[in-house]
């Protein structure tokens, strides 16, 4: 546990620099936007994504570990003696907000850094765990991007970029246990972010987006096993949320078409959810939205931040994707753009679709029959295997849904252009977010992928209730039933937390592997004169030592006599 701690620690402190150094490099030190410090939680997760970054271009030449670490440690020692006076400005207001602060929101943040700790040192059991998320983590830190790896198998081609920056902090190259905890580091930044919101509520600030932030303690119940995992899922949920609550504070700070360093936030973390998860795709439009509006204000500003951030972000994602697959992205095989020996089969990849798609609906059926099925059909079914809650909260968004779009559509033909002028913000913010969920559900409806919006969306609901079923004016005494809400939802964490806290205490602190994550049988198979490990009972891997095959797939070559030469499709001979 102590290990974590200090490697969190130790994350926050580079995430702080490098996302704080970006800021100050495209704002000239001056990153208050309206007369406001950005927050802190916000400074790290754009550290984070700049470290990302940074890994992904390394990843090129170098494997993932005692090399990438250098170069980050060797960064900082030039952002540091070149912003030293800003960052300790930087420094002093976070100390001073933090020493001003309520003492409920501090024992709050304590309670949430708790259950956030204590989930990461007893490591996750999540199937995807088992399956790719941990040997795809080890192929990273084991070599350089892979040519072809898509085509040893699928599962490890998916290139998001959480599980690249998990394996820069798995600190492989140390004699421990791998770390796989980043996931529960940035629970317990959020939760930060949400206490931060409570605070200033109950100092008298008014403002949407501090109320919603509240939310963002949830993702801890909503997706548990993937806090403990280091799956993208989970992450992708918080940085869609970030990217609604972020145009939800330009909008009510009145800076909506201001290119100022909330600008810049919203298109970072737009372009960071597509390289985490590129089902998070349709979370572009808001960034796209904020992007039309910005442009009108100052458009050599507004050019000149997007285009700065799809170098950064966008292009070292790209690249690995070629390189692993010969796809800009496989699961979109219409952008095949580049002639690479390498290349994934197109036929391998229709099958991959099918699969995922299948899985997502109704897993327990073959997939050929799943594509055999109307709309009409699979829907019904795919709604009986829903969880009671996931069930509700899609009955409840679909409620909501026909009450507020009949409300517009009244208002609209009775105010017309009027109408629409004054409530674009609703309007086109709602829009994105019922694109992202359509996307979502016609694409893979597994709920863990599509939370973010759906989140968002409830989010939306309130601020159309607030504003037209005049709801507003009751906000002034929200914030007890708020305190106690989220004093209930942290007791209704406490039986798992301490059932971690006993396994840990017993275990002398230190970090406490799955069951299945040492556990697990094995035999060796030769393909081609090559020996390759395959599990026995599942397709799960776990911690096995590379190659291991997860799905079984066979129709691989290598291409040299290294693992790191990769591999190309081999054709299967016709009878």
């Amino acid at each position: 546990m102590l290990l974590i701690l200090a490697s969190w620690v130790y994350i926050v402190f580079l995430s702080f620099v490098y996302g704080a150094g970006l800021l100050f490099i495209f704002f000239k030190q001056d990153i208050r936007p309206n007369k406001e410090s950005v927050e802190l939680p916000l400074i790290l997760v754009n550290g984070m994504i700049v470290i990302t970054c940074i890994a992904a271009l390394l990843s090129c030449l170098f494997k993932t570990g005692l090399v990438t670490q250098i170069v980050l440690l060797a960064g900082c020692l030039v952002i540091v003696p070149v912003y030293k006076r800003a960052l300790c400005h930087l420094v002093i207001i976070y100390f001073m907000e933090i020493k001003q602060a309520k003492m409920v929101s501090l024992l709050l943040f304590a309670v949430f850094a708790g259950i956030a700790l204590t989930h990461s040192t007893v490591m996750g059991t999540t199937y995807d765990h088992g399956l790719y998320y941990i040997q795809t983590i080890k192929w990273y830190n084991a070599y350089p991007a892979v040519p072809g790896l898509g085509n040893f198998d699928f599962q490890l081609a998916k290139n998001s970029s959480w599980h690249l920056l998990s394996a820069v902090f798995s600190f492989s190259w140390l004699s421990f246990i791998p770390f796989y905890h980043l996931n529960g580091l940035f629970y317990l930044i959020m939760s930060g972010y949400a206490c931060l919101g409570l605070n200033r509520i109950m100092k008298g600030h008014q403002g949407a987006w501090l109320y919603a932030a509240l939310l963002l303690v949830l993702p801890i119940w909503l997706l548990r096993p993937f806090a403990m995992a280091p799956g993208p899922d989970f992450i992708t949920l918080y940085v869609v949320f970030l990217v609604f609550l972020l145009l939800l504070k330009k909008h009510e700070k009145k800076t909506f078409f201001v290119p100022d360093s909330y600008f810049f936030l919203i298109i970072a973390f737009s372009a960071y959810a597509l390289t985490i998860k590129p089902s998070s795709f349709p979370v572009v439009l808001m960034a796209l939205y904020v992007c039309i509006a910005t442009f009108k204000y100052d458009w050599k500003k507004c050019l000149m931040i997007a285009g700065s951030i799809g170098l950064i972000i966008i292009v070292p994602w790209v690249i690995r994707n070629i390189i692993m697959t010969g796809y800009i992205y496989f699961l979109f095989p219409q952008l095949d753009v580049f002639s690479v020996e390498w290349k994934m089969s197109s036929a391998y990849i229709a099958r991959v679709v099918m699969v995922i798609k299948n899985w997502a609906i109704l897993p327990l059926i073959p997939a050929g029959e799943l594509a055999q099925m109307s709309l009409l059909e699979w829907v019904p079914r795919w709604f009986e295997k829903l969880p009671v809650l996931h069930a509700r909260m899609l009955v409840t968004s679909i409620a909501c849904s026909a009450t507020i779009i009949c409300f517009f559509v009244y208002h609209a033909i009775k105010r017309k252009l009027e109408f629409v002028r004054k409530n674009q913000f609703y309007l086109v913010t709602g829009l994105c977010l019922y694109g992202g969920i359509l996307f979502w559900f016609f694409l893979a409806p597994d709920f863990r992928f599509g939370f973010g919006f759906i989140l968002s969306l409830f989010v939306w609901f309130g601020l159309v209730s607030c504003r037209y079923f005049q709801l507003g004016k009751f906000s002034k005494y929200a914030v007890y039933p708020l305190l106690a809400s989220l004093f209930l939802f942290a007791a209704m964490q406490m039986p798992t937390t301490l059932h971690f806290a006993y396994k840990i205490f017993a275990n002398d602190y230190e970090i406490i592997p799955s069951p299945e994550f040492s556990y697990y049988q094995l035999k060796r198979i030769v393909i081609d004169g090559e020996s390759y490990n395959l599990p026995l009972e599942s397709d799960q891997c776990w911690d096995a030592p590379l190659p291991c095959l997860i799905s079984g797939n066979r129709d691989f070559k290598r291409r040299g006599e290294r693992w790191q030469d990769g591999f190309s499709w081999k054709e299967r001979e016709q009878p």
